[in-house]
C-alpha cells in the first residue's frame, strides 16, 4: 500500500474528529489553546493507538469487532451529544462548555468515538502488509491537524451562533453517530 493511500484513508478518519473539532469549536474550544491542543492531541493518539492496536489484534477477533464496532461508536456519540443538548436548554450555569469537552470521561468517549474506526482499518492495513507504525503515525497526526482546522472553522459559527452553538454541537455529535449507523446498517 503506498502513501497516497494511507494518506486518503487517514483523511477518511479524520473527517469523523473534524467534525467533532468543529462542534468543540461552536461551543469555545478555541479560546482555550490548551484545551483545543489537549482535544487535538487526544484524538490523534487514540487514531494512532487504535490502528496499530487493531493491526495486533489480528483477524481472527476482526469479525467479532466489525459486528458490534458501529453501534459502540454512536452510541457515545449519542450520549455525549445529547448531554451537550441537556447543557444548551436545561441547565443555566453551564459557563465554560469548552472545558467539559476536554477533560475526563467526555474527553476519552469522544476519543474513543471518534477511534472506533482505526480499529477496523489497522485489521485491515494488516492484512495488506502496509507497513503499520509509519500509517499509524501519519493516521494520527492527519486526525490531530483535522481536529485542529474543525475547532477553528467552529469558533467561527459559535461567534455567530451565540448560546445555540452548545445545540449545535450536540446535534453535529448526534448526527455523526447516526451517519455512523447509516454506513454500518445501510
Amino acid at each position: 500500500m503506498g502513501y497516497i493511500s494511507i494518506i486518503a484513508i487517514a483523511i477518511a478518519l479524520g473527517l469523523d474528529t473534524f467534525s467533532v473539532g468543529v462542534a468543540a469549536g461552536v461551543v469555545g474550544v478555541r479560546r482555550d489553546w490548551r484545551a483545543a491542543l489537549h482535544l487535538a492531541c487526544s484524538f490523534g493518539f487514540f487514531q494512532f493507538a487504535m490502528t496499530l492496536g487493531g493491526y495486533f489484534l489480528g483477524a481472527s477477533i476482526g469479525g467479532l469487532l466489525a459486528n458490534y464496532d458501529h453501534w459502540a461508536a454512536a452510541a457515545l456519540l449519542f450520549l455525549v451529544g445529547g448531554k451537550m443538548l441537556y447543557d444548551a436548554w436545561g441547565n443555566e450555569a453551564i459557563q465554560q462548555p469548552s472545558a467539559a469537552m476536554t477533560r475526563g470521561l467526555t474527553l476519552i468517549t469522544l476519543s474513543l468515538a471518534t477511534s472506533i474506526d482505526a480499529l477496523a482499518v489497522g485489521l485491515s492495513l494488516g492484512m495488506t502488509g502496509a507497513p503499520i507504525l509509519l500509517a499509524s503515525v501519519i493516521i494520527g497526526f492527519v486526525a490531530l491537524a483535522m481536529t485542529l482546522m474543525g475547532i477553528f472553522m467552529g469558533d467561527v459559527l459559535g461567534n455567530l451562533l451565540g448560546r445555540r452553538a452548545n445545540a449545535l454541537g450536540g446535534f453535529v455529535l448526534i448526527a455523526i453517530g447516526l451517519k455512523i449507523l447509516g454506513e454500518h446498517l445501510g
